[in-house]
């Protein structure tokens, strides 16, 4: 398999990826750039490398939510590609990094092509969904507290220690008032999970955020890996 920073990417063939290699480029992300909007014809497609793209879903009356994330473990442009080729949410850079790009109908053809490179791309797509069946749980039965730590530890395993977020950005991935996400802060930096400023948050201790999260860390992960156990057996 390759050495790549994003892992899908890295799970390919050595000849797959050779034959993928030719049509990337690296660019990067930058904090609060849009690189989608709903409606709008995609571009590119996205194999994040580091930094963290996210999907926002805009409400009529103002505010908004998140409703996945994407960084170095997936793509954004996969499901385009093989359909319509329009983003059905806002994306924005969440967290800056760099990225490998493919123009969109050039990776519609290398999908189409390639039957171990759309079986990969597929699987991650169908976890996504998993991930955001999930989600839809977690915000109706969890405690804000569990919420956020779930979430934290989410940016943990895409982004390190460090996470440049403000707490107002945060409420909106959360969906919940920034008072509340301010509360829960507050709490976990007195049971030494987390250290904060303003825009930056670091992580002191994955492990106490891992225990105080809800269950959905676990069966997250646990989607990730089902949908790539195939891959695995083979």
């Amino acid at each position: 398999m390759p050495q790549h920073p994003n892992a899908l990417l890295a799970r390919l063939a050595e000849r797959t990826f050779c034959s993928i290699e030719p049509h990337l480029k690296t660019i990067q992300l930058n904090k609060g750039e849009c690189v989608a909007e709903p409606g709008q014809k995609l571009g590119k497609g996205y194999f994040p490398h580091s930094g963290v793209l996210s999907f926002v879903v805009d409400l009529p009356g103002g505010g908004g939510a998140e409703t996945g994330v994407v960084g170095r473990d997936g793509v954004f442009g996969g499901i385009q590609a093989l359909d319509h080729g329009k983003s059905l949410n806002r994306v924005n850079v969440q967290i800056p990094g760099e990225s490998s790009v493919i123009p969109l109908p050039q990776l519609t053809k290398l999908l189409l092509e390639n039957d171990e490179f759309r079986k990969i791309v597929i699987s991650y797509e169908l976890y996504a969904f998993a991930r955001t069946q999930q989600h839809v749980a977690c915000n109706a039965h969890h405690s804000v507290h569990q919420r956020l730590c779930k979430w934290l530890v989410r940016m943990h395993d895409l982004a390190g220690d460090e996470l440049p977020l403000t707490q107002e950005f945060i409420a909106i991935m959360i969906g919940v008032r920034r008072t509340s996400v301010s509360d829960a802060a507050k709490a976990l930096h007195q049971e030494g999970m987390i250290d904060y400023s303003r825009g930056l948050i670091r992580v002191k201790s994955k492990a106490k955020l891992e225990e105080a999260a809800c269950e959905c860390v676990d069966h997250i992960r646990g989607h990730y890996r089902e949908a790539f156990q195939p891959d695995q057996e083979t």
